[in-house]
């Protein structure tokens, strides 16, 4: 399951994003809400490129699973529980 996104740097509107110890990890559904262009649908983009197991190119972005630490770069080769997403 995935857990949190330890790493988003140079990413469309994240400039530096750092999961801070008070933020809490995502659980098996999550609603996401914000104000426009607060980076609600670029994350959506993330997570489907994850879903569909696509490489990201852009930025450094990593993704904590209970499995461990998955980097962006390289999803298509990783071992990855199916993430859905709605947006």
């Amino acid at each position: 399951m995935l857990l949190s996104l330890p790493v988003l740097r140079d990413h469309k509107c994240y400039s530096s994003f750092a999961w801070s110890k008070d933020l809490p990890e995502f659980k098996r559904y999550n609603l996401l809400f914000g104000w426009n262009g607060s980076g609600k649908s670029t994350l959506a983009g993330l997570l489907q490129q994850l879903g569909h197991r696509r490489d990201i190119s852009e930025g450094e972005v990593s993704f904590k699973f209970a499995e461990g630490i998955v980097d962006g770069a390289s999803a298509s080769a990783a071992l990855l529980t199916p993430i859905r997403v709605l947006n």
